[in-house]
């Protein structure tokens, strides 16, 4: 039997949740010239705020000369590979943090104030209750970014706070947070559909039509976010009441995409779901999982694909829209490498286009150097792209992505001083992106210039 929700945590708790006084931290911002709330960066925030990238510097040593012996010859930024932390999102519980450290500060601002604004923010934006598959006035307005919907990442924002949520329940004792994730668990599991389907775009405003824009639609992205909600919601509870219905979905996917006849050759347009696939694998160790996610990273940027042709140029036309046509992102028509998918990964000289999903696909690749052998063409590719990164487009901060029309990477060494030159922008979701890419890159090859990129974009 299960223990409940409140025996798990009163076996968790080691300390008493932060004053509801500390009111730092309790905003989000707002993107200029687009006037509506975006959380994206928020809600990414709450996972590090969580202490997922830090290593107990006490701890560690001492557990070294206690059981190795020779472990403390191996440098401090080693160690977390050392351990067998491959993921930040399963160790993270073994880690402390000083409450007047910066990161203390941040997460004690979270666990007070950011976490219940954020939910405040889904509740009065509709995006709580929009797994209810309801109709929301939101739906008929046009696209600030077009071709984009304005909710198109709501499914995201829901899983990203779950997340982020999950994390805090491990360590902290927060009712009002843990009634919400309960009650958002199950709006999603009444919303998946018959064949496991499971998105708010395709079942409420554009039925029938799924799959058939993953080039712009962000499908496969908001999927990628629900498996990792879905990870940190089993890893808090130990139950499938989350985790068993993303599995379903991501079995559909298994069946929908591959090189097979009668499968769509097709990958998203935003990476994410590639890492997220890597996890659930990791969790469940269904193979079919992996190959999925190898799949998604091999067919990046085929040219010939699907039919003798590019992917997203079959789909456009498939669904009767013209592969020229220009998004707002883009700087000209056909900027396949704004998504990475100009070449193939592994015959790319220079990393290009939007960076976060750069960080993401990057990240994916990594972690899958780590867990299988013989992809040295990805492995020369991933690291030739990460010199060019850090050696010609990072800025001294750390920040990545500098021009703002597609919130990605410029021309070598052109990083503007200022947005009235275009640039300097520098999105937090980049930096995170940067971050875990480090992370994993230290679980393949051990790196003092990897693990500082990694503390940099953490401060």
């Amino acid at each position: 039997m299960l223990p409940s929700r409140s025996d798990s945590q009163a076996r968790r708790l080691n300390r008493v949740s932060p004053s509801n006084n500390d009111t730092s931290g309790a905003t989000t911002r707002k993107r200029s010239g687009e006037g509506q709330l975006v959380l994206r960066d928020a809600l990414n925030n709450n996972i590090i705020a969580s202490g997922l990238y830090n290593v107990d510097k006490n701890l560690l040593p001492q557990i070294s000369l206690t059981h190795f012996p020779s472990l403390p010859t191996i440098p401090f930024w080693s160690l977390p590979l050392a351990f067998g932390m491959v993921y930040p999102q399963t160790s993270f519980h073994h880690t402390s943090l000083d409450s007047g450290t910066l990161i203390g500060q941040r997460r004690r601002a979270v666990a007070a104030n950011t976490l219940q604004y954020q939910l405040d923010v889904l509740k009065d934006t509709g995006r709580y209750d929009a797994f209810k598959l309801k109709w929301h006035p939101v739906y008929d307005r046009a696209p600030e970014v077009w071709p984009i919907p304005d909710h198109l990442f709501w499914d995201s924002d829901v899983a990203k706070w779950i997340e982020g949520a999950c994390y805090f329940l491990q360590q902290e004792c927060m009712p009002r947070i843990a009634d919400a994730v309960d009650e958002l668990v199950e709006m999603i599991r009444s919303a998946q559909q018959p064949d496991g389907y499971l998105n708010i775009h395709y079942t409420v405003v554009e039925p029938g039509k799924r799959f058939t824009n993953l080039k712009d639609m962000h499908e496969l992205y908001n999927c990628g976010h629900l498996i990792e909600a879905s990870l940190a919601h089993h890893a808090l509870y130990n139950n499938d009441q989350l985790l068993g219905p993303i599995c379903l979905y991501v079995d559909l996917l298994c069946k929908t995409f591959g090189p097979e006849p009668g499968q769509t050759h097709g990958y998203p347009g935003h990476p994410e779901i590639e890492l997220a696939l890597l996890r659930l694998h990791d969790r469940t160790g269904v193979a079919r999982y992996l190959t999925l996610a190898r799949y998604f990273i091999m067919e990046r940027g085929n040219p010939t694909g699907c039919n003798g042709r590019h992917y997203f140029d079959v789909e456009a036309e498939a669904r009767g829209a013209d592969p020229n046509l220009r998004p707002a992102f883009y700087p000209e028509p056909r900027s396949l490498w704004y998504h990475q998918a100009h070449l193939p990964i592994a015959e790319q000289q220079t990393i290009e286009g939007h960076a976060v999903r750069a960080m993401y696909l990057l990240t994916s690749i990594a972690d899958l150097l780590r867990i299988e052998q013989g992809h040295d063409d990805l492995r020369a590719a991933t690291y030739r792209l990460w010199r060019n990164m850090i050696n010609q487009k990072m800025y001294s901060t750390g920040g990545i992505g500098a021009i703002k029309q597609w919130e990605g990477f410029g021309l070598d060494y052109y990083l503007p001083q200022g947005t009235s030159e275009g640039g300097c922008y520098s999105e937090t979701c980049a930096a995170i992106g940067v971050m875990m890419l480090a992370q994993r890159l230290l679980q393949v090859r051990r790196c003092r210039v990897l693990f500082k990129m990694a503390n940099t974009n953490v401060t």
